[in-house]
């Protein structure tokens, strides 16, 4: 699924890159996502498009963290593809990354390095559509698309726009809460412990 959504987000760039018009009525960069989300959907069995629905919505959620923006339609369809990454930001080792792990595991006892063993650093969330006219107070917390694994003891939360300003105004107890019951509802674990703090 993410690379279908991958392409779909490089067909937004090139209307810039190649000059193409877009369809009649599409200007944003979400109104393009939803068109080809739909397109490509309705191309599929009855029984796959829900789950791959809500992958899609997800995706969507994350690029709105990545871009900065409340919702992709406030993205301009025509200029999302001016973007460019800054040199420098990313570098390549001579003996690739690898190179990084001797010195950094150099007092690590050997037992205690896991090889080739899953890990899971990122819990996804997705959610089922919500009203978008429904009170704030009752869907801030379904912007948060994801929980990264920080260290042992830290959890990064991914939200933004809108949702992030309101989450902002609430006391900290009530987004430590709310962060809990999504955990635990997600992870199926009701022992979940409640997070000690949180910041922004």
């Amino acid at each position: 699924m993410y690379d279908v959504y991958s392409v779909f987000l490089k067909r937004c760039e090139e209307y810039f890159l190649c000059q193409y018009l877009p369809p009649d009525g599409v200007k944003s960069v979400g109104e393009h996502l939803l068109l080809e989300r739909q397109l490509y959907l309705d191309s599929l069995p009855p029984e796959q498009r829900h789950e791959r629905g809500l992958v899609f919505d997800y995706l969507m959620r994350r690029e709105t963290c990545i871009t900065g923006v409340n919702n992709l339609n406030d993205l301009d369809l025509m200029e999302i593809g001016s973007y460019t990454e800054l040199p420098g930001g990313n570098i390549s080792l001579p003996t690739g990354y690898t190179s990084i792990l001797k010195p950094l595991t150099v007092n690590i006892p050997a037992e205690k390095i896991l090889k080739e063993h899953s890990v899971s650093v990122e819990l996804i969330l997705l959610w089922e559509p919500c009203d978008e006219t429904s009170e704030m107070t009752d869907r801030w917390y379904r912007k948060i698309y994801s929980f990264t694994k920080v260290t042992e003891t830290l959890l990064l939360a991914w939200i933004s726009g809108d949702e992030a300003k309101y989450m902002e105004t609430l006391p900290f107890d009530t987004v430590l809460e709310k962060c809990t019951e999504i955990l635990r509802q997600f992870l199926g674990d009701p022992c979940v412990p409640r997070a000690k703090r949180c910041i922004w």
